[in-house]
């Protein structure tokens, strides 16, 4: 019996074909060891190849991939402490190219190629014809020992020839059993197809023969091999290995034409960062769609069968000589663990990011850190307000810093997250912005918060990960998100969280609404925000939060930080170096500055940037001298220093920025204000700035570059560092520029008609100008501008005056259906939101400019349109209609013309009812009455099985579920994208709503129609629900109980 430290050879499988191999190439195989490593799971043949005693073990039944490779070599190690190198022998998928003629049965030995050693790694998840994957490294050579014997015998068979046919042949003799596995097949099964014919899962059950042919339009044609050359061939060079399965024909021939790769296999990648061995595998196919399990038997035995050549050039001693791999291998095995739990982890987080969409407040706080002189807010962190609010002491968890315009509240409220995250505490935070409509709501805010908690904290996981699963990765609703908040919440150990700009939320009173909740709930939770002292914001948290919890920023306690900033900048700023030499100068600057600034940085900042520009001392001393007492003063001296040639290029600058749906990059308003409505062409490169951050020298400090990470990419998805985006320096630039407090000659070029009217007119014009025939990618460089107009276009046309009828008469021309008519189809690939690329994709021909103007919501380029007796019936390519496209937007006055035109709301042949559940689905504010509308002409309310109620329950719109049940809807419709509106209700999260459906006679088990109690058992694995008190909605556990003493409850209902 031998002992388990006489084997210095590993020799690892992954399946049965290879196992069979390896045993039938033993020159003696031995008995079993009778006892091994108790923390070896692996089972062993052992046996003796030439003058080497080897261990053979093959992967478990149903395992696979690098992790499973792993752990066997490490079991193995644990069992054999002698082992001095592995051999990983067995099958693979082959890459043949002209320069490397590789053919079923072949074999392909691990060598260096390169920097890239002789395995390279790339990442895991099934590779199919038309996915990704990427690289993710090379892995360490084989140990000289093997290439010096891979060598020797390459130059031997170069001579001689190699004998491995013959072998085969022998030992099928002696072993007919394994013959029918292990025999060479038909030559005439090696099919090489082409890259582009894939074997669809149509396919699946065929031979490839008979579903996808043998014909030269589907092969690629080989010629046959000439007699001296038939045989197995071996060949030398790269193996690539991962976790997935190679099915890609196309990135097979990418990665053997660009890294010369050979072969594609699935366990190497987990032996070779320590497990010092050599791969030698046999091709079984093509590493295609293609594959098969005809040529595995042989292929393995060819591999097997070089291995052993191989073997018969190493000496035993020389195998002595070669250092002992255990440590370094248990190292590679955690490390290989370690790198996979970061690759899971990483796709975990990032299906959640992909499903929330969440905006990145991180940009914000980067950007307010920048503006951040040191020391500034930390009479904040010393005070006792704040000092209780961070231990938590009694109920003080929550805190209100309210301040007027300018006094820094972003800034200090960087403070404050800095603090915190020195503390090393949990935190999340969230700035609203009126500069990015991506960060003005409470959808908006509870996107990203729920996203930065699931990734800072794994134990608060479970109830999003549930969310996800309910709404079967569609979009939550808002109720949803505020119950999956707070029970993640409520599943952490202490967290901490800051809101900033308050003020700058367009949905405030939910969001109010929302701190009540959230704070009253949860006493695990400490809650910071930041806003003005508005009435509505103010009157709102008094209601319910301690006075201790209301701290205002009043100039005394902001002007330490202000005087400290003034005093830098003057003194060593480069701005104000010209006045160094002359301190009395400079003594009077910081004075000035100090007196009047009443606790606004914002004033201070401004001023600062006007001084700049005074060359001299007597116009310095006349600046100082007549400073502005306010920031709307100082906002209209800048307006008024621009100089008239520059001032409409500055305007229109302003308005983009006020008005624009996104934010802007430089290049995107470079192009912006070299558009000319009037001339022709409309647009002329020459008339860009020849140095684009020049833009900034148009608005003075009104304006700030700021490079957003979070922009969108460009059009080769590049933009590694992020756009560089204009901005309007400061909130309170946008509100004195919509606020009426403008001069009339001012002002009217920020009403909101006007404003739009110049947009849309420049959007429209720049597009209108297109070079048409080049590729996207060529457009979005050569025009940046691009993105923006044909996304949004729209959007300001709908809000523009017309009273000229420019607009109309230009979307006219936008929408035409003559022999430009692809010009709308070119150029809406552009604009992904855009409601036209809508329309306009439904087909060339297919989409009439009623139906494209409906998209756009532009009324009157509608009107004309009927005027001039368009069809409003005409059918689109899926047929929809232009009264569908408005009710998708939520155009009331549309319709309503639609409708009075002729339109129908169940057209013949037509989506009878979509109109309906197009408008019950959106939710905007005007949709009671345009369902009122829609049914008064005669609306289906119960179509498609009652998806109009359905849409409402989940969009938690109470009166619009009234509305819809009094005009008849069934509450036990059975179909819709629900399947009954109780479910709807349930994915909508509103007890109400829920309640109402109970009260209406709905069934938890809709489809049966069994009727049941809403409060009874539901179907199998549904929650049990117990009949709530008179008046008394419960929130109930998996175990039928109620939750008492809560003034809010919450209805769980299981889907079934």
């Amino acid at each position: 019996m031998t002992s388990p430290n006489d084997y210095s050879v590993g020799w690892i499988c992954a399946i049965k074909p290879e196992y069979l191999a390896a045993r039938l190439f033993l020159d003696e195989e031995y008995t079993p060891l009778k006892t091994q490593n108790p923390n070896d799971d692996n089972v062993y043949t052992l046996g003796r190849m030439g003058d080497h005693k080897i261990a053979i073990a093959c992967l478990p039944k149903g395992a696979y991939g690098t992790v499973s490779a792993a752990n066997v070599a490490k079991d193995m190690l644990c069992t054999f402490p002698n082992i001095r190198f592995g051999l990983m022998v067995g099958i693979g998928g082959g890459a043949p190219t002209s320069t490397h003629d590789i053919r079923l049965g072949d074999v392909v030995v691990s060598i260096p190629d390169g920097a890239d050693g002789a395995v390279l790694q790339y990442d895991f998840g099934k590779t199919i014809q038309g996915k990704q994957f990427k690289m993710t490294g090379h892995l360490d050579q084989p140990p000289t020992l093997l290439l010096s014997a891979v060598q020797t015998l390459d130059i031997e068979h170069s001579i001689h020839g190699h004998s491995i046919d013959d072998t085969i042949t022998n030992i099928l003799a002696a072993h007919p059993r394994a013959r029918k596995q292990c025999q060479k097949p038909d030559p005439g099964s090696d099919l090489l197809y082409r890259s582009d014919v894939v074997h669809t899962d149509r396919k699946a059950l065929e031979s490839c023969m008979t579903g996808c042919g043998n014909g030269s339009d589907v092969i690629t044609t080989r010629p046959d091999r000439l007699d001296h050359e038939k045989g197995t061939h071996i060949h030398y060079g790269l193996i690539a290995s991962g976790n997935s399965l190679m099915k890609d024909a196309k990135i097979r021939d990418a990665l053997a034409g660009e890294r010369n790769v050979l072969c594609f296999e699935m366990e190497a990648a987990g032996l070779m960062p320590s497990f010092k061995c050599l791969v030698i595998r046999g091709i079984c196919d093509y590493s295609d769609s293609h594959k098969n399990k005809i040529w595995q038997g042989y292929a393995a035995m060819t591999a097997a069968a070089y291995a052993k050549e191989l073997l018969g050039k190493i000496k035993p001693q020389r195998v002595d000589d070669e250092r002992r791999v255990l440590h370094d291998l248990q190292k590679s095995v955690q490390e290989v663990r370690d790198s996979t739990n970061v690759i899971i982890e990483n796709t975990k987080l990032d299906k959640i990011r992909q499903w929330l969409s969440p905006c990145d407040p991180s940009t914000n706080y980067n950007r307010a850190l920048s503006f951040r002189f040191p020391g500034t807010g930390q009479w904040l962190l010393d005070s006792e307000a704040y000092r209780n609010w961070r231990t938590n002491l009694s109920s003080h968890a929550f805190l209100w810093l309210n301040g007027m315009a300018g006094c820094g509240k972003t800034v200090i409220s960087s403070t404050v997250i800095q603090s915190l995250l020195e503390e090393k505490k949990f935190l999340l935070y969230f700035f609203f912005d009126f500069s990015d409509n991506a960060k003005q709501s409470l959808e908006d805010m509870l996107r990203s918060l729920l996203y930065q908690l699931y990734c800072i904290s794994p134990g608060t996981r479970e109830p999003l990960d549930k969310l996800l699963t309910s709404v079967k990765e569609s979009q939550p609703g808002v109720a949803q998100m505020i119950s999956t908040f707070s029970a993640m919440v409520g599943a952490a150990e202490h967290l901490s969280v800051v809101i900033d700009a308050l003020d700058e939320c367009t949905t405030r009173n939910k969001v109010l609404a929302w701190l009540k909740d959230i704070c009253g709930k949860n006493p695990r939770l400490q809650l910071i925000t930041t806003s003005r002292p508005e009435h509505e914001i103010e009157s709102s948290i008094r209601a319910w939060a301690s006075s201790r919890a209301i701290v205002v920023l009043e100039a005394g306690l902001i002007d330490p930080d202000i005087y400290a900033f003034i005093y830098d900048k003057v003194y060593h700023g480069e701005e104000l170096s010209r006045w160094r030499k002359r301190p009395l100068v400079q003594e009077g600057i910081v004075t000035a500055l100090r007196d009047k600034a009443d606790g606004m940085f914002r004033w201070v900042t401004c001023q600062l940037a006007m001084l700049e520009g005074c060359c001299d001392y007597q116009e310095l001393e006349a600046a100082l001298q007549s400073l502005p007492p306010s920031l709307d003063e100082t906002y209209t001296r800048i307006i008024d220093s621009i100089p008239l040639n520059r001032l409409a290029k500055a305007l229109r600058i302003l308005q983009f920025l006020t008005y624009a749906e996104r934010p802007l990059t430089i290049e995107d308003l470079v192009d912006a204000i070299a558009v000319c409505p009037t001339e022709k062409p409309c647009f002329d490169e020459n008339n860009r700035l020849p140095v684009p951050d020049e833009i900034l020298l148009y608005c003075s400090s009104l304006v700030m570059v700021v490079r957003d990470m979070s922009h969108h990419e460009g059009c080769d998805g590049s933009d590694e560092e992020g756009g560089r985006v204009l901005l309007l320096s400061h909130y309170s630039v946008k509100e004195w520029l919509v606020s009426g407090r403008l001069r009339e000659s001012l002002a009217r070029h920020f009403c909101v008609p006007n404003a739009h009217h110049l947009m849309a007119l420049v959007c429209i014009t720049y597009l209108l100008d297109l070079p048409l025939g080049e590729q996207e990618e060529d457009i979005m460089r050569l025009r940046p501008f691009t993105w923006y107009a044909s996304a949004s276009w729209d959007f300001h046309a709908s809000l523009a005056g017309d009273g000229d009828g420019v607009i109309t008469g230009l979307i006219l021309k936008l929408l035409r259906e003559d022999s430009d008519s692809d010009q709308p189809l070119y150029w809406s690939r552009f604009g992904a939101t855009s409601p036209l690329c809508f329309a306009a994709n439904k087909g060339s021909g297919k989409c009439s400019p009623l139906q494209r103007a409906c998209s756009a919501g532009h009324e009157a380029g509608v009107r004309l349109l009927l005027d001039r007796g368009a069809d409003p019936n005409v059918f689109g390519e899926h047929a929809d209609t232009a009264l569908e496209a408005s009710c998708t937007r939520g155009d009331q006055a549309i319709i309503q013309l639609l409708l009075k035109h002729g339109a129908q709301v169940s057209p013949p042949g037509g989506s009878a009812g979509f109109a309906l559940h197009a408008a019950c689905e959106r939710g905007y504010t005007a949709i009671q009455g345009i369902v009122q509308l829609l049914l008064d002409y005669g609306a289906d309310v119960n179509h498609d099985g009652g998806s109009a109620l359905q849409f409402a329950c989940f969009e938690v719109d109470l009166d619009l579920v009234q509305l819809l049940l009094k005009r008849g809807a069934d509450v036990n419709m059975r179909g819709g994208p629900y399947g009954c509106p109780l479910k709807a209700a349930y994915s909508g999260g509103d007890e109400a709503i829920i309640q109402m459906l109970i009260d209406r006679g709905a069934y938890v088990d809709a489809e049966t129609k069994r009727v049941k109690p809403a409060w009874e058992r539901c179907e199998k694995g549904a929650t049990m629900l117990m009949p709530p008190k008179p008046g008394e909605i419960g929130r109930l556990d998996g175990q039928g109980g109620r939750d008492k003493g809560q003034e809010t409850h919450t209805y769980y209902l299981a889907p079934y």
